[in-house]
């Protein structure tokens, strides 16, 4: 795996080098050069889980965009308003992922998310501690964290689906 993602991007780097054009189209491009080269040669490279992960990923970072524009929109609306909306809180978010690359890489999708922050990990690593500014509905947000997020998430870097959270036991903070 991490053998075939470092021939990707030395592939993508040696485009954007070849070219001299680091425009984010040319990227782009390369990006798209560079899968199909991987997919030509997927079975010397024994490449098909890595090459199931690329439209993953893309899904996943399309989603992670939608997202990060819709908060920002809640956010934006609840400054220029005069009533504010926002009902905080701080939760228990169950996790599936173990490493701490997996951990951190959530963590970060959730901060980067406007009104939501990652503050910690319990030290069984069986739930992260988040604040939300928006969170009427406590239960919702833990199932968006868990059974979407997450799960997006833990498909790309696994390439496998983990066990559906929403069947763990969720704890109130």
């Amino acid at each position: 795996m991490k053998r075939l993602l470092s021939l990707h991007l030395l592939l993508i780097i040696g485009w954007v080098a070849l070219t001299g054009d680091s425009s984010p189209g040319n990227i782009f491009l390369a990006v798209v050069a560079a899968s199909i080269g991987l997919w030509l040669s997927r079975r010397v490279l024994e490449a098909n889980e890595y090459l199931h992960r690329i439209p993953l990923f893309f899904a996943f970072i399309g989603r992670l965009l939608y997202d990060l524009l819709m908060s920002s929109l809640i956010v934006v609306h609840d400054v220029f308003t005069l009533r504010n909306h926002y009902k905080p809180r701080i939760l228990k978010v169950p996790v599936a992922g173990r490493s701490d690359l997996e951990l951190a890489f959530f963590a970060n999708c959730i901060t980067l998310t406007p009104g939501t922050t990652a503050l910690d990990v319990t030290e069984d690593r069986q739930y992260m501690i988040i604040h939300a500014m928006y969170a009427e509905d406590a239960e919702a947000i833990r199932r968006q964290m868990s059974d979407d997020l997450e799960r997006r998430l833990l498909r790309v870097m696994r390439g496998d689906v983990p066990q559906d959270p929403s069947q763990e036991e969720t704890v109130p903070c």
